[in-house]
Order: C-alpha cells, then structure tokens, then sequence
C-alpha cells in the first residue's frame, strides 16, 4: 500500500479519534461508516465484510478508549464501580451476540446498513434534542429501581457494540445523566470505563476466532485488517488525549451538529445507491 494511503489513513483515524474524545460519543459511528466504505473495495462474501466492519471498527476505538482509560486514572475519573451495573450485562450480552454473528451467517452487509441507518437516525435525534425514548420515561415514573434501569442500559449497550463494533453511549448516557441524576460529562465517563471492557470482548473473540471462521490472507488478524487498521487506530490513538482535554473544558453542544449533517449525508447515499436505485436497475 501506498505510503500516501497510509497517511490519509492516519489523519482520518486522528480526525476521527479527536471528534470521539471531544464530543464523547459519536466517533464510533464515524469509523463504522468509514470502514463500511473501505470494506466494500474488499473481495469477500456480505457476511464477511460486516465482520470486517465490526472488527476494524471495533479494535480503533478499543485503542481511543485505552488512551483515555489511562488518562481517567491518572485524574480519578476511572468510575469502576459506578459501572459495574452497566459492564456486567453489556459483557455477556456482547459475547453472545458476536458469537453468533462470527460463526453464523446472519447479517449481510445489506441487513447491516439497514440497521445503521436506524442507528444513525436515532443517534441524531438524540444528539440534536437530548431527549429520550419514552420507555425510559415511563420507567422513571412508573418507580422501577435505578438497578433495574442501568441492567437494561447495559444490556442494549453489549447488543448495539456487538452488532456494530461501535460505542453506544448515544443509549446510555441520557439514561446516566437525566434518569440517574449524574453529570453529563461523568456519565460519560462512567460509560466510557464500561465500554473498554466490552470492546475488549468483542476485539478479543474477533481477531482469534476458532476453528475455519478464519480469513485466508496474510493482511488480516483474525478480521482484522492491518493495512486499515494499524494506521488508523495510531492517528486516533494521538489524537485522543487533545480531544478529551477539550471536552473537560469547553461546551460541546454545537459540535454536533457536523456530526449529524455527516450521519444524514450518509444515511441518504445508503438509501438511494444501495436500496432504491437497484429496485430500478
């Protein structure tokens, strides 16, 4: 590969890395959407390239949340135990998830920008109004015990990152910050911590898959794709202490806006190019 490719790649994944840890969610979708991109000049079968996607996705973003683990620590920011509740169910619904989806063939890569595109819609919603879904309203009404609540967050979050490799803090801080009475930048955080542990799930059962679920090249780890991968997760590796100290000191409501306009922009070339054009074609 082109040394040139190599950069642009690491500039995407500084860019990308940077806009994660600045804004605190968001940047998880942004690489889903670029590996979703890359994955498609790849010459495997539907079912491989949404493993690709998950994989690649998945293991950058371990390498921001690592970076920021530390940094976490060292300022006493690593709430372990406040995310307990959330680690525990996310973990186990994580690995169940992907060890259907790694080896089983049950999401093509069509099935799958369906569901980014759900993903995608709801993301901006909430980005845009900070509101909810109002199941989690008639939970708090209805008296059901902050346990109960964060179980669930949890557990929808190990299924939204085993199914897209990407962070689902978009779910789980709101519930945090309005239904928990936390800090929108410590419920961040506290999901943050919770979502190391999950990646690390879903990187580790990626790349040392058992038995033939394998890919037969000399490129991949697993399903992981070193050429994209590698320079990737080191620009967003650099690029994510810059961003999170920005997000301890600025308000970042308006920022989200670019992300949205890229969500949608997206969104709509998925609709016409992969879904309405082929209808007439």
């Amino acid at each position: 590969m082109d040394i040139l490719y190599y950069i642009l790649l690491i500039i995407i994944g500084f860019m990308v890395g940077f806009v994660g840890a600045f804004v605190g969610v968001g940047g998880g979708i942004l690489l889903l959407l670029i590996f979703m991109f890359l994955a498609e000049g790849l010459e495997f079968n539907q079912f491989e390239k949404v493993r690709i996607v998950i994989a690649n996705t998945a293991i950058v973003l371990l390498g921001v949340q690592l970076v920021l683990g530390s940094k976490r620590i060292a300022s006493k920011r690593f709430y372990f135990k406040n995310s307990v509740a959330i680690t525990i169910p996310a973990v186990i619904v994580a690995a169940i998830v992907s060890y259907f989806l790694i080896y089983h063939a049950l999401v093509s890569l069509t099935v799958f920008k369906i569901f980014f595109i759900l993903f995608v819609f709801y993301s901006s919603y909430i980005l845009i109004t900070n509101k909810e879904r109002r199941i989690f309203e008639k939970c708090c009404r209805g008296g059901i015990r902050g346990n109960t609540r964060n179980f669930g967050a949890g557990t929808l979050s190990g299924l939204t990152t085993a199914l897209t490799g990407s962070d689902s803090g978009i779910f789980i801080v709101p519930v945090l910050n309005k239904y928990c009475d936390i800090d929108i930048r410590k419920a961040v955080n506290i999901y943050n911590t919770s979502l190391i542990f999950i990646l690390l799930i879903v990187v580790g059962m990626y790349t040392f898959p058992l038995g033939n679920a394998q890919l037969n090249s000399n490129d991949f780890l697993g399903y992981i794709y070193l050429p994209y991968a590698i320079p990737m997760l080191l620009g967003a590796a650099l690029a994510a202490l810059p961003g999170y100290s920005l997000f301890n000191k600025i308000k970042f409501n308006y920022f989200v806006y670019p992300l949205v306009f890229i969500f949608a922009i997206t969104a709509i070339r998925i609709v016409f190019y992969e879904i309405i054009f082929p209808l007439y074609n």
